[in-house]
This record gives structure tokens, sequence and C-alpha cells, in this order.
């Protein structure tokens, strides 16, 4: 069922071509996609990735008009369906379209792909439910667009003025734990248990992480119990027990250093 070996795309062309999209501009990515969609025949992976070029370049229609054709088509797999739908979800959401924004972000969570992506719609949807006042610069830090103090305080305001808000400590507690502060990061994380599993598996998890390098050993030792606990699937369960294993290593050290 192979085509002709005259008419498949020449694939050192097709890799010249994504090597000149690393330094091209929006525009300029659109003619070169173009380009790879016509050298590979018009698959779903190539139209969804000119897709994504017509929205980096701002034409919002032709991207809602590609991704809406591919939904329809069903040719799309789970992970490529899943990028699609979180995109489509932030457009709609900017928009104004509100509805069509939660059904496109309930429909990611749903697809249950990758866990980032999981959490991430879940606070999304989350964020929806919100006052605008503050759903508003939440899905502005969820799409990356706060600069890091503005996001450090902006989050530090709102656990202030909703101390008991499980998801702003979530974030907060992150935000601190990239930051490198550990301790603060910590007490934050810990503060209440999430209504979300696998968020609250990812508390467990980074304030174990938190514990390690602040050499709070045993509070790491009980969180990555808790994450192996909780954990959403067997490759998250084996890095506990590898990190489990390293902060015994680590402790077992330590107490014949002390000897």
């Amino acid at each position: 069922h192979r085509p002709a070996i005259f008419k498949r795309p020449c694939a050192h062309v097709v890799a010249e071509l994504r090597k000149e999209l690393r330094r091209a501009s929006p525009e300029k990515a659109l003619s070169l996609h173009q380009k790879i969609c016509d050298f590979e025949g018009q698959t779903p992976s190539a139209r969804l990735a000119l897709a994504f070029a017509f929205k980096r370049a701002g034409n919002l229609n032709e991207f809602l008009t590609i991704s809406n054709a591919l939904i329809e088509e069903r040719t799309l797999r789970p992970y490529q369906k899943n990028r699609l739908y979180e995109q489509l979800g932030n457009v709609y959401w900017n928009q104004g379209k509100v509805e069509e924004a939660t059904q496109a972000f309930k429909t990611s969570l749903e697809l249950g792909v990758d866990l980032q992506s999981q959490r991430a719609q879940w606070i999304k949807l989350d964020a929806m439910q919100r006052p605008l006042d503050q759903a508003k610069p939440l899905m502005r830090y969820l799409a990356g667009k706060m600069k890091q103090k503005e996001a450090a305080t902006w989050l530090q305001e709102q656990t202030v003025a909703h101390p008991d808000d499980t998801t702003l400590n979530y974030l907060y507690g992150r935000n601190l734990f990239n930051r490198q502060k550990f301790p603060e990061a910590i007490a934050t994380l810990l503060k209440m248990p999430h209504p979300f599993a696998l968020i609250q598996a990812e508390i467990h998890r980074v304030s174990a992480a938190a514990g390690w390098h602040s050499r709070n050993f045993e509070l790491a030792k009980t969180q990555y119990q808790k994450f192996q606990e909780v954990a959403p699937n067997s490759g998250e369960f084996e890095r506990a027990t590898q990190w489990l294993e390293r902060i015994f290593w680590k402790q077992n050290q330590e107490i014949r250093g002390s000897d």
C-alpha cells in the first residue's frame, strides 16, 4: 500500500524545511508548514502543525477551520487531540466563548493523555468558575503570560486573601519551589489537601523534593511514601521508589559519618 518511491516526499527536503522553521518568523513559518504539508501529502500531523502555525501568526480563523476539520475527520492520535483541545480551549477563552472553552478543556482532561496537562486543564476549568477579576489573571498565569515577579506577587496576594483556597495554595507552593524557597513551599503545599487526586499526588511529590533540597530527609521520605501510595502510573511509582532508595542511602551515610 506504500506509494511508489518517486511519489514519496524526499526526507532530506522535509528535514531542511524543518530546520528553517527553527529561525523563521511566524509569517515565514506559515509558508514552510504549507510546503511540508504538500510534501507529506496533507497528513493529519502536518496539518495540525500548520494549524498551530496559523495560531502563532495570529490567524485564528484558519486555526479554527483546520482544527475543526481535523476533529471531524477523527484521524488524530490521542496526544495530538490533547494538544489541539488545549489550544482550542485557550483560543475560545480569549474570545470570550466560555462554554466552548469549557468543553474543550473537559475533552482534553478526559483524554487522560498527560499528567501535567490533566492538572492544568482541571485548574483551567476551576478558574472559569471564579469571578472574572480572579479568573482572568489566573488564566494569564496558566498561559505563562505573567512575568516571574508579577506571578509571585499575585499568587501571594491571592493566598493571603483566600487562605482556604486549595488550588491557589498549590500554585503558590509550586511557585515558591521553582524559586527555591523550599521551607516556604513545604508550608504552603501541605497547608491542606487538594480535591483533585492528580494535584494531591503532585503536592506529595513536590513537597518531597522540597524536603530533599532543604535536607529535611524525614519529611522527604514521608511525602515520597505518600506519593507512592497514590502514584498515577507505574513510572511515577518507580520514580518515588528510586527517590526513597536515595533518601535511605543519604541517611545511612550521615549516620556513619556521625559515628
